[in-house]
């Protein structure tokens, strides 16, 4: 994932969560792809520094057995 990526990605799903009269709450850990833009229906909440292998299970080793 790269920052343009993520970047069209959000405004297209903020236009359509728009279109539909929606607002969402994205959660998510603090990489450098997910860029800091103000959005009307999407807003974004950070996770703390290190708490990524808390809040996302898949850093615990779940994806190893898959």
């Amino acid at each position: 994932m790269t920052f343009h990526l993520m970047d069209d990605w959000l405004r297209a799903y903020n236009a359509k969560t728009k279109q539909h009269n929606r607002h969402v709450l994205l959660f998510s850990g603090s990489v450098m792809c997910h860029p800091c833009v103000g959005l009307c229906n999407v807003q974004f909440v950070w996770f703390s520094q290190n708490t990524t292998s808390v809040s996302q299970h898949i850093d615990e080793g779940i994806i190893l057995c898959i």
